[in-house]
């Protein structure tokens, strides 16, 4: 087994490291349309965030808009609202539940 130099180590070493940045530079480019994504979905969740914060601090606007269209549209308000309603009532049941419980009910089948 031959022991390699010095200057041959460094060599190996920077090829190696051209090929890594290469390897970067393209996994870049093949990542973009996902980096555009994220930053859609990042966008989005931030203007949730604000406009959750804006209802609750202001819950009289929500109310004035949701007593407008219960007066310009009455049936699609309250198919809206009975919507909002079961959403409400799922989400209510699904807190409830532990991931505790997950587990043992998983466990009755295994």
């Amino acid at each position: 087994m031959s022991k390699k130099t010095l200057v041959e180590l460094r060599i190996e070493r920077t090829v190696l490291l051209e090929r890594i940045a290469l390897q970067r530079q393209t996994l870049r480019q093949q990542l973009a349309p996902v980096q555009r994504a994220s930053d859609l979905t990042d966008r989005f969740n931030d203007l949730l965030a604000r406009a959750i914060v804006f209802v609750k601090t202001n819950p009289q606007t929500l109310a004035a808009v949701g007593l407008l269209v219960a007066v310009v549209r009455p049936r699609s308000a309250w198919r809206w609202a009975k919507r909002g309603f079961a959403l409400w009532r799922t989400a209510k049941v699904v807190r409830q539940f532990q991931p505790q419980m997950w587990v043992n009910i998983l466990r009755k089948f295994i």
